[in-house]
């Protein structure tokens, strides 16, 4: 019983503050407070084997952020669980052979999810998400810099890792062009 009031106690002390915590992260309230008492709740269920070595505030914020990140990192996943669908890339990839166009989607997708966890996570926030550098830094407490050299540093491996689909897609791309032009011409007759 003892130690279900000391959780109460340690609940009343820093839940109003994780919860601040998690709004200005989610920008949700709803969701701040389904992810603080997530943690209250794993936090009383491995009582028994939880080793903290920092302070247990310092373990409280920690846990909350690590837990806001991977839902926003979800979010950006579901909005963009097909980043490449209803944009001009797809309208090249349907003038072109559909298996080039589903092996360059595929292709992408693998090179994102191969970055590194936190270079991933700034790209996705900045392409899939819309968030500006500067709302990457305060999102993720970085330095716009870190996200700069991050975003930096998940295009070129981008490019890299897809140097050898670019060819075809060029070529589709001024395919594509060409019908319009195609069109245009046969509109002004």
């Amino acid at each position: 019983m003892g130690d279900m009031k000391a959780f109460e106690t340690l609940y009343k002390s820093f839940h109003k503050m994780l919860w601040h915590y998690a709004k200005e992260m989610l920008k949700d309230e709803d969701e701040a407070e389904d992810t603080v008492q997530q943690i209250f709740i794993r936090i009383w269920e491995k009582r028994e084997s939880l080793l903290i070595s920092s302070s247990f505030k310092s373990y409280l914020f920690t846990s909350v952020r690590n837990a806001c990140l991977k839902k926003m990192e979800k979010a950006v996943r579901e909005k963009a669980s097909d980043p490449l669908e209803s944009t001009e890339m797809e309208r090249v990839g349907k003038a072109q052979d559909p298996a080039q166009f589903k092996d360059l989607q595929s292709a992408i997708q693998q090179s994102i999810e191969s970055l590194p966890e936190r270079c991933r996570l700034v790209f996705k926030l900045s392409r899939f998400g819309g968030l500006t550098y500067t709302e990457i830094a305060k999102e993720l407490e970085l330095s716009v810099k870190t996200v700069e050299n991050q975003m930096s540093k998940a295009l070129q491996t981008l490019r890299q890792d897809l140097k050898h689909h670019f060819s075809w897609m060029i070529l589709g791309f001024l395919m594509v062009m060409e019908k319009i032009d195609q069109i245009h011409d046969w509109l002004l007759q």
